[in-house]
């Protein structure tokens, strides 16, 4: 399962969300995050998938990464996220450089597209990005059903 829902937040609440990111993980009770945001991801993904927002499951502001991510599955490269069900991401970011987001089935999303919407797949779909260094930021979440 994989699918791209667009323009699921604005531009300026994006910008604002960039202004967040140190990498660290955040949680959906972050103090930093505006909850109304956070509510309206969280209800577009209820409304595709069941999943819970409990404990393993958690979101990340990603930014500054100076490699691409290799081909990978969500559960982890050690399987070290077994519980995964679904993973989640949101680009931040529409600057040159940003890269897209590929699936394995030849699948691309590119920067334009992936701006401000969702990108949801199963964790079994096998996926990697493609960017320039530090040019992708992105909210990503890894959730459990």
């Amino acid at each position: 399962m994989k699918q791209l829902i667009k323009n699921i937040i604005t531009p300026k609440e994006a910008g604002y969300l960039i202004t967040l990111t140190s990498g660290e993980k955040i949680s959906v009770k972050h103090p930093k995050i505006k909850k109304d945001i956070i509510d309206k991801i969280k209800s577009v993904i209820n409304n595709l998938v069941q999943v819970s927002w409990d404990n393993p499951s958690y979101i990340k502001l990603e930014c500054n990464r100076q490699k691409p991510h290799n081909w990978h599955l969500d559960t982890g490269s050690r399987n070290h996220m077994a519980w995964c069900s679904y993973g989640c991401s949101i680009l931040l970011n529409d600057q040159e450089g940003a890269g897209y987001l590929e699936y394995r089935d030849g699948t691309v999303i590119e920067a334009e597209d992936h701006y401000c919407s969702l990108a949801i797949h199963s964790s079994d779909e096998e996926h990697r990005t493609i960017h320039e260094p530090n040019k992708r930021t992105t909210l990503l979440a890894f959730l459990t059903s």
